[in-house]
């Protein structure tokens, strides 16, 4: 606070040396054109005031020092006008003093411009009585005194106030030249050090600024293309990237869009780039800012992960049908063996056999069906006509099995594009494990629904055993199953064609309460 007084007390001491000099510079003007009277002496005496003063300033006196002084020497200069010219229109120019060093806003300094104020008044009037006799009367002297009373005690309130306001006002300033200092130098050590490439271009796509990390990705010296169109987009990208840039420009942000960047060798890039506007303060669109990250390095990770994961799925679907197919082949194999020894039971073991080799086929063509599945033949069909062609071929099953069947069709058209057969096979799978989670009979619910305009909904729950906690998480694996005579691949051919559709399964299930399955596909638009 302190630094701050002095701060302002000495761009004071400037501002009213720079008005005596032109006052002093006017004053000399008007009395060389129109005072018949000419003299050089009071003219010295300001100028030599003046220049003391400028000289004091220059030399960081005290701030103090320097507004006493300023305010004598502007006193010095009235007395030499009053002494050497005793018109009475200089007199009445020594109230100007006052007014004057009001603009220090300090009460000390408007009491000594008052008491010299007051001094040069009696002193002028008593040594020149007699030219001021047909003006003035010794009356006008008290209220001369008087006056110069009165604009002492109104500026010394008026002084304290406005300084208040003045010292609070230059502590704004100060604050906030250094938080704007602080903010700027923030965000220019961020863009700097950033080690994504940071570049603000103009509506006319030319650069205006860039940090390093543009420069070393990019391979583009900054300084010689300042001003001028970066050519880092493939040709085949330009169009698109058009007009998203006029998207910007209309005030939309574009945040991580994924693209293509060519470096200055030629060599293409995979990044994410975001757009932003930057706005004057009419608020119109002057430029974009956009942060560049090379993502390159990252892609190629994801993809040998992906790989990689490929390869893990590869090997655990290869371990599995070696263990499904080992079984059944064991199983013929013995039986071959006994047939050999005692020919007369080939048609008893034959049918065991028979029944093995169907496993073994069953396995592999659901195997084929994940792996590579048929071309998809996408048709418009509602979703509960194919619900209803799947539940005819259940109803008796569950009459058998002492199961009731509740469903629950929604009367609206549920129209999608789908492939109609992929998605039986789905509601068949389904339908049933729920049988089969119910040895003793229960409900069974087929439920369809339009969840909103873009969504249909099928629900399947039963009443059954359930799942177990401790085996959600392995729900959907390859060749996990509960059952004796499970491939585990149903449940993944299910999920696989529900992703194809653009839909999603969801899995609820209870144990000893029951299990409900969730499927979210789209609507045709």
């Amino acid at each position: 606070m302190f630094m701050e007084r002095i701060n302002l007390l000495r761009d004071r001491n400037g501002l009213l040396i720079k008005i005596l000099w032109i006052i002093y510079i006017i004053d000399l003007v008007f009395y060389f054109s129109l005072d018949p009277i000419k003299t050089f002496i009071w003219p010295s005496i300001g100028l030599i005031i003046a220049i003391s003063l400028v000289i004091i300033l220059k030399s960081k006196a005290p701030p103090v020092f320097t507004m006493y002084a300023t305010i004598l020497g502007l006193y010095i200069f009235f007395f030499s006008l009053n002494y050497f010219f005793p018109y009475f229109i200089n007199y009445i120019f020594i109230f100007l003093g006052i007014i004057l060093t009001s603009l220090y806003q300090n009460a000390l300094a408007i009491v000594f411009s008052g008491g010299l104020a007051t001094s040069l008044l009696i002193y002028f009037y008593t040594e020149n009585q007699e030219l001021y006799a047909e003006t003035m009367s010794e009356i006008d002297l008290i209220y001369y005194v008087l006056f110069g009373l009165f604009t002492v005690i109104f500026l010394l309130f008026y002084s304290n106030y406005v300084n208040k306001l003045w010292v609070q006002a230059y502590k704004r300033e100060n604050e906030a030249k250094e938080a704007l200092f602080l903010s700027q130098e923030y965000l220019q050590s961020i863009i700097q050090h950033t080690q994504d490439a940071v570049v603000v271009i103009d509506k006319d796509e030319r650069v205006l600024t860039a940090n390093q990390a543009f420069e070393r990705i990019f391979g583009i010296p900054i300084e010689k293309n300042l001003g001028e169109k970066l050519d880092i987009l493939p040709k085949r990208i330009v169009p698109l990237a058009k007009k998203q840039l006029q998207k910007v420009l209309q005030g939309e942000r574009l945040i991580a869009i994924e693209t293509k960047c060519l470096r200055s060798d030629g060599e293409e890039i995979t990044v994410e780039m975001t757009l932003s506007p930057i706005y004057n303060k009419e608020q119109s669109i002057d430029a974009i800012f956009v942060i560049v990250r090379d993502i390159t390095q990252k892609k190629e990770t994801e993809r040998l992960l992906l790989e990689s994961e490929k390869l893990k799925l590869a090997g655990e679907i290869a371990a599995g049908i070696a263990h499904e197919v080992r079984n059944p082949l064991t199983v013929i194999s013995g039986f071959l063996q006994m047939i050999d020894r005692d020919p007369q039971k080939i048609k008893q073991y034959s049918s065991i056999m028979l029944g093995e080799i169907k496993r073994v086929n069953e396995i592999i063509n659901e195997f084929l069906l994940l792996a590579k599945p048929k071309p998809q033949n996408f048709l418009v069909c509602d979703l509960t006509d194919v619900v209803q062609d799947v539940l005819l071929l259940f109803e008796s099953e569950c009459n058998l099995k002492s199961i009731v069947l509740n469903t629950k069709l929604s009367s609206k058209p549920t129209i999608l594009k789908c492939e109609p057969n992929h998605l039986k096979q789905v509601f068949i799978n389904l339908l049933k494990n729920a049988i089969e989670a119910m040895p003793k009979g229960g409900t069974l619910t087929i439920q369809t629904d339009q969840t909103d305009k873009n969504t249909a909904t099928v629900s399947i729950s039963d009443t059954g055993v359930g799942i177990p906690s401790a085996n959600m998480q392995l729900i959907g694996q390859p060749f996990f199953t509960t059952k004796d005579s499970g491939t585990g691949l149903g449940l993944m051919i299910t999920e696989k064609i529900i992703k194809d559709h653009q839909g999603n399964v969801e899995i609820k299930s209870i144990e000893n309460i029951g299990t409900e399955v969730i499927i979210q596909l789209p609507l045709k638009k």
